[in-house]
């Protein structure tokens, strides 16, 4: 497909590149059993970091293409609870993530306050502002469906992309997906790292249903909403599912069906 890895310092590209293609194509591991509470009051899976060898890489340099473009995310709710979460720039004025980021379905508690900081290294970023709306699928907010955990945040400053830059997103069909190069994901992880540092990893991915992509890369709490993307020759970089869930044996993206491709148009433009 001709893609390739991003050039992380410290990140063991030739161990991920080794695991060769194929891998657990067909799996059936489907969305998690609600049967865990989270932090962000929905009950989840714990999230993971996979095998031995411990591949996940800190980003150091947010400053640069494409770490800049993604968000750390710290929303107020009208319940008074206060949660840390990823986003991506899908526009110049929005950025996508997960649904349980901005809306708290336990409590019936929307994000009154989500600061949005582009490109964050702890106390520094790239570029920061707010948002002035927030939209979720329908189904998240009444029903907890997995298959609906994703929204959008509409930016304060409608031409804050133009800095960081955004990334493009496609729906690709189960071929392409198992006959893929290995995803890529980077977040902000705050259980056991620094906290609003960028974390990077990569690893083989697979088709898990039609509503989600499973894939071998490690995360924890503060992920979710993380872009999961191909990085292809001439430096275009596509997202194919955005990361909301653990799993035992894997970790778990929203996959952009056409559905979603082209809800986060919609969300795009308006």
């Amino acid at each position: 497909m001709g893609s390739r890895l991003e050039n992380v310092p410290g990140f063991p590209s030739d161990h991920v590149l080794g695991q060769g293609f194929g891998i657990a194509l067909h799996r059936t591991i489907r969305p998690p059993h609600r049967n865990l509470t989270s932090r962000h009051g929905v009950d989840l899976e714990r999230e993971n970091v996979f095998g031995i060898e411990d591949t996940w890489t800190r980003i150091l340099n947010t400053n640069s293409v494409p770490w800049r473009s993604i968000c750390h995310l710290e929303s107020t709710f009208t319940d008074g609870s206060v949660t840390f979460g990823t986003g991506w720039l899908s526009a110049p004025d929005t950025v996508i993530t997960a649904a349980h980021n901005i809306y708290l379905p336990e409590s019936r508690s929307w994000a009154k306050h989500v600061r949005v900081v582009a490109g964050r290294n702890e106390d520094v970023g790239f570029a920061e502002t707010y948002a002035v709306n927030i939209h979720i699928l329908d189904g998240w907010a009444s029903h907890s469906a997995p298959e609906r955990d994703l929204g959008a945040i509409k930016l304060a400053n409608k031409d804050f992309g133009y800095g960081p830059g955004w990334f493009g997103f496609a729906s690709l069909t189960d071929d392409q997906i198992n006959a893929a190069p290995p995803l890529q994901s980077a977040g902000y992880p705050f259980e056991t790292r620094p906290f609003a540092s960028m974390w990077y990893d990569a690893g083989r991915g697979f088709v898990d249903s039609d509503e989600f992509l499973g894939y071998y890369v490690d995360t924890e709490g503060g992920q979710s909403g993380a872009p999961v993307f191909f990085t292809y020759a001439g430096d275009q970089r596509l997202v194919a599912a955005i990361h909301v869930y653990g799993g035992s044996t894997s970790n778990l993206g929203l996959r952009i069906t056409p559905a979603i491709y082209d809800q986060i148009l919609a969300w795009n433009s308006g």
